[in-house]
């Protein structure tokens, strides 16, 4: 039998594999910038065969489903969100690289090698629904309240003294009644964030 890797996120405990959660904060880094430019890719590296790996064995197993079951019905919608588990280890890659990356950005005055560049810069329509989906709240900063079912709170997108900026929980959606800004929980990600439409989607898995 083959021995499997360990990874940062895949570790193997006395009997079982277990999966671990990037920090929620980035370290200190004032002292340590050569050595973390290395470290950052080297681990961006590792982790993109595998990250890979598992894409092309989930795109596989959702086309079966495809193949199997009638389009829009309650079966296959049921078996795509049991095979979205199913590669949960796909979804926590994306997040350490996010990780990954975020610390690169850092410590570095410049971008990260091209061929790296470009391995990154890729989602395809599965990870983008998934990530309309995820919450916004996480990343509002603000105070919220339910009012309904949405949350309310003060426009990030312009001034504004009482709140007119709703959150809706179900669908990862937003609007503003005062400015008129709309949109998913990726594009709150790229407008308040600046972050690329690849990484927003990628943070959001």
């Amino acid at each position: 039998m083959t021995k499997q890797k360990e990874f940062d996120h895949r570790r193997l405990g006395k009997s079982m594999w277990y999966f671990v959660y990037p920090p929620f904060k980035l370290p200190e880094v004032k002292g340590f910038e050569d050595g973390l430019l290395e470290t950052c890719l080297g681990k961006i590296e590792e982790l993109l065969p595998r990250c890979h790996e598992l894409k092309e064995q989930r795109d596989m197993r959702v086309e079966q489903i495809k193949r199997l079951n009638k389009p829009g019905s309650l079966e296959e919608t049921w078996i795509k969100t049991w095979a979205a588990t199913e590669y949960s280890e796909y979804y926590l890659i994306q997040k350490w690289l996010v990780y990954w990356t975020k610390l690169w950005r850092t410590v570095a005055n410049k971008p990260l090698p091209k061929k790296v560049r470009k391995s990154l810069n890729w989602v395809d329509e599965q990870d983008i629904e998934r990530a309309k989906q995820s919450p916004i709240e996480p990343y509002y900063e603000g105070r919220l309240r339910r009012v309904g079912n949405k949350l309310m709170g003060l426009c990030p997108f312009h001034e504004e003294r009482t709140p007119s900026f709703c959150i809706y929980p179900e669908g990862g959606g937003y609007h503003c009644f005062g400015c008129g800004a709309h949109g998913s929980s990726i594009d709150f990600l790229i407008k308040t964030k600046g972050f690329s439409f690849p990484e927003a989607v990628r943070t959001l898995l």
